[in-house]
């Protein structure tokens, strides 16, 4: 059995399709729950953010094979991870849900058709809904404050910044071990042998240079938008149509 790892063409070309094919990446739809208000006007709608971080690389310059490369390594110092950040946008300015119960509920996998508390797609015959929280000539302004908001915030985060901190900490510890054996080899070969590596001394002036970028990108890392979905909760049902088992 083969164990398919990071680096592998299989997962690599994987990967790659993930992030050209952009279905799922948006989407809006309506959560019912039993626990929600069912009166007209009473509904929640907000945005659901989720971002990818990972190490900031936009420095460093190289071909796209030796970039790979450093991506991978820079990958096992500060693995990628997933933020997700719900805006509440019933309100101006637009803020943070802080509530638990409403991000317990926000946070629910998508139920279907056959669930009590079911979920429904606004797409299609549906798309119409949306017009009765926003006006459509709004949408891009509402989507841009939405994401700015967004962004603020998760980069607020006390626990965000923390972890940016630790881990910034962490690679600059291990990194500075590989730039110890290099130092000892040089220094060994200049005070026994009497001589000077030109390529070792030029690896460790590289090696320097390439921490201190990744030490940098790791404690300010990329913060790339994975997807966004516009969410109504509500305690009742929308508008019956055709796709009610979508």
């Amino acid at each position: 059995m083969k164990l398919y790892r990071i680096g592998e063409k299989f997962i690599e070309a994987l990967s790659s399709y993930i992030h050209w094919d952009d279905r799922g990446k948006a989407f809006a739809m309506w959560r019912v729950e039993e626990t929600w208000d069912a009166g007209e006007g009473e509904e929640w709608y907000g945005f659901r953010f989720n971002y990818v971080i990972e190490t900031n690389l936009t420095n460093y310059k190289e071909t796209t094979t030796k970039s790979k490369i450093l991506q991978r390594r820079v990958d096992g110092l500060f693995p990628p991870i997933v933020e997700s950040v719900f805006i509440d946008a019933r309100y101006e300015p637009m803020c943070a849900v802080e509530d638990e119960t409403l991000l317990n509920i926000l946070k629910r996998s998508y139920k279907g058709k056959g669930s009590k508390c079911r979920d429904y797609n606004l797409a299609k015959s549906r798309l119409s809904i949306l017009d009765n929280f926003i006006d459509s000539s709004n949408w891009p302004e509402f989507c841009y404050q939405a994401r700015s908001k967004s962004l603020e915030l998760l980069s607020q985060r006390p626990e965000f910044i923390a972890l940016c901190e630790d881990s910034a900490t962490r690679a600059e510890q291990k990194l500075g071990k590989r730039l110890d054996q290099l130092r000892l080899r040089l220094n060994r070969l200049i005070n026994q042998e009497h001589i000077s590596n030109k390529v070792l001394e030029q690896e460790l002036n590289n090696e320097t240079t390439l921490n201190q970028l990744i030490i940098e990108g790791i404690r300010h890392p990329s913060i790339r938008l994975d997807s966004v979905g516009f969410i109504i909760v509500s305690g009742r049902t929308p508008v019956q149509s055709q796709e009610d088992d979508l």
